[in-house]
This record gives structure tokens, sequence and C-alpha cells, in this order.
């Protein structure tokens, strides 16, 4: 998380766009399969589940690939979804219902713990 909150200190928006839609050259099937599907918002254990292995094993799989665990991947682009939908005009209340959060407060924690930044700076 510190890295992340070090590399989205000058442009927050555009270094959190790059982590969420880069999709590294050496993603194998199964890591494309995982992307798309938590780029849908599936849940790990549901994604473990289809792909016939264990969440255990979902995570040792995703770090080489993608650098973190499905769980943060599927935070980011969660977050990438409802800063997409923000930009787009949605109140941020209906964003956060949307995408699945519990309220708004909870997004706003959510991109702190993410970006380091509240909601409109992020935006701005």
């Amino acid at each position: 998380a510190r890295e992340l909150t070090e590399r989205v200190a000058d442009d927050p928006a555009r270094a959190l766009s790059g982590v969420a839609t880069a999709t590294p050259p050496s993603v194998d099937r199964f890591g494309a399969r995982v992307f798309a599907a938590l780029e849908r918002g599936a849940g790990v254990a549901g994604l473990a589940d289809a792909l016939g292995t264990t969440t255990r094993t979902l995570h040792r799989r995703c770090l080489p690939v993608f650098g973190y665990g499905p769980q943060h991947l599927g935070r980011i682009l969660r977050l990438q979804r409802a800063l997409a939908r923000a930009r787009a005009g949605t109140p941020w209340a209906e964003v956060a219902a949307v995408e699945g959060f519990a309220d708004q407060p909870h997004l706003a924690r959510e991109v702190r713990a993410l970006a380091g930044t509240t909601p409109t700076a992020l935006l701005a």
C-alpha cells in the first residue's frame, strides 16, 4: 500500500488508472482469466472455485503476474469502476451503492487506503 501511495502522489488519477489497466505482457491464460473476472467484480472465493483451485493457490499464482494478490487487484479494479462512474457525473453516494460499497464513507475510506487521498482530490 505504501508503494502505491508513493506512485500516486504526483498524479493520483493517472497513476491509479495505469495500475488497474496495465496487463503485463507475461500474463498467461490463467492471469488473463483472473483479471477479466475481477474486472467484472467477481469475488475471490467464487473465482477460485470457478478455476478449480483454492484461494491460497490463486493468491500464490497472482503474485508473480500482478505483483499482489487477487483481493488487492479486485479492490483496485472496483475503485477504477467507481472513479469512471464519478467522472461521468454520477453522484458519489450512487457510485458507492452501484459498486457495492456499504455507503459513501466506505468508498471514501477505500480511496484513502488505495490512493492516499480523498475521492474529490483523486478526480481533480
